[in-house]
């Protein structure tokens, strides 16, 4: 009896189709997932970079420029994706007196530009904030 692999020659194609769409699936989550990452330790990066201005006696302006800058990849505030709000405790600059604290808070909408990924998770909240300790007097000289 003579076999014929005809009928198996498509097999292969089926497999390697297969494992080639759950293999770009999972390169995409894998980079969805490293785009969320670095965005997360940006946020964390500029609430840090604002709190130490802020520790150094900055003006608020300052503080939230200094900040938006470490935020944004280009270092102009203008290119940072998606929508941000930030707090700084005490909100006044004469408040933040020697040896006092002063926390910065920021939350960023960040909207995930990664194809596939934004199936699962269109807009991730992203939270970040740190406190220092004013060691300088907020008057300039």
């Amino acid at each position: 009896m003579i076999r014929h692999r005809r009928r198996q020659s498509g097999q292969g194609l089926i497999e390697t189709t297969f494992v080639a769409l759950f293999m770009s699936i999972l390169m995409l989550g894998i980079l969805g997932f490293g785009r969320v990452l670095s965005a997360s330790i940006r946020l964390e990066a500029a609430a840090r970079e604002g709190a130490r201005q802020a520790g150094w006696g900055a003006s608020n302006a300052i503080v939230q420029s200094k900040a938006l800058q470490t935020l944004s990849q280009t270092g102009n505030a203008a290119n940072i994706p998606g929508s941000y709000w930030m707090k700084i405790t005490p909100v006044t600059e004469s408040a933040r007196v020697f040896n006092s604290t002063v926390k910065v808070e920021m939350w960023w909408n960040y909207p995930v530009p990664v194809p596939l990924f934004n199936l699962f998770v269109r807009q991730r909240l992203l939270y970040a904030n740190n406190t220092q300790v004013v060691t300088v007097n907020p008057v300039r000289q």
